[in-house]
């Protein structure tokens, strides 16, 4: 049985699924080359290596993205954001997504990042209120920007339900 085939590395596959992924305007990634494409890599546990490429717009370095190296190409692990400067990106495209906010809001005054996260931008007025928040992504090659109001997280109520083994079946 022949061994399965390599898909072969396009770098605009990979910049465009991570585009798509993280919602933002990435044009470049740099991958380790220490690692070999289409090469699986594990540890002593048998588990996947996390490799770490780098993330740019333009030449402006944002971060870096783990992922897992397969023969079908990198497995991004995109819930680790951790390491990507949404405060570099934000102020690189803040007028246009100030200008954006303000259209949708005119009480808007100044935008704040929370957390160093582009989800959910505080939007304050003169005074300095929160008057709403603003989740930016970039989608088709534009910001889009969808307001949610001043307290966009859900109250949740908490139930702890404690299920018991059921009863031993007779005969068994």
């Amino acid at each position: 049985m022949a061994a399965p085939e390599t898909r072969p590395f396009s770098l605009a596959y990979e910049i465009d699924k991570l585009k798509k992924r993280l919602l933002l305007p990435i044009t470049n990634i740099v991958f380790d080359s220490r690692y070999e494409y289409g090469k699986l890599y594990l540890d002593d546990d048998m588990s996947l290596i996390k490799i770490y490429a780098k993330l740019y717009i333009d030449d402006d370095f944002i971060g870096t993205i783990p992922y897992m190296s397969d023969r079908w190409g990198p497995m991004y692990d995109t819930a680790k954001l951790d390491e990507i400067a949404f405060d570099k990106i934000y102020q690189r495209f803040q007028y246009i997504i100030f200008d954006k906010i303000i259209g949708q809001e005119p009480r808007a005054a100044t935008v704040e990042l929370v957390n160093n996260n582009l989800e959910p931008l505080y939007v304050r007025d003169k005074s300095g209120a929160v008057i709403n928040t603003a989740f930016c992504v970039y989608v088709n090659n534009e910001w889009n920007v969808v307001l949610a109001g001043p307290n966009p997280v859900t109250k949740m109520k908490v139930t702890n339900v404690v299920l018991n083994p059921p009863p031993p079946i007779k005969g068994a």
